[in-house]
């Protein structure tokens, strides 16, 4: 938990929290609490679905992405970024049931 990468809006959206991964629930700043569902921690770990293989192979398509993103953010100095993991699915409000 290194504060400059936190610090960093580029550096925080490439993190990855294995708490959260876990099932676990992420209490924001903003007093939000987020979790992942079951289908998004499958994607995470590199079972969604397909060929998608094994958590390593997850893993490396993150770097991958990572390091482009990293690389990029490092020579051109920008701020605004998104990310999405493919695990999209039905955003919803409250309380998971």
């Amino acid at each position: 938990m290194d504060g400059r990468l936190r610090a960093d809006p580029v550096a925080r959206l490439l993190m990855r929290y294995d708490e959260m991964e876990s099932g676990g629930t992420v209490h924001a700043a903003c007093g939000a609490h987020v979790a992942m569902d079951a289908a998004e921690i499958r994607v995470m770990r590199g079972k969604g679905g397909g060929d998608a293989g094994s958590a390593a192979s997850a893993m490396r398509v993150c770097r991958a992405v990572s390091d482009v993103a990293m690389g990029l953010h490092m020579v051109l100095q920008f701020t605004d970024a998104w990310g999405v993991d493919g695990s999209k699915g039905e955003w919803r409000a409250g309380p998971r049931g």
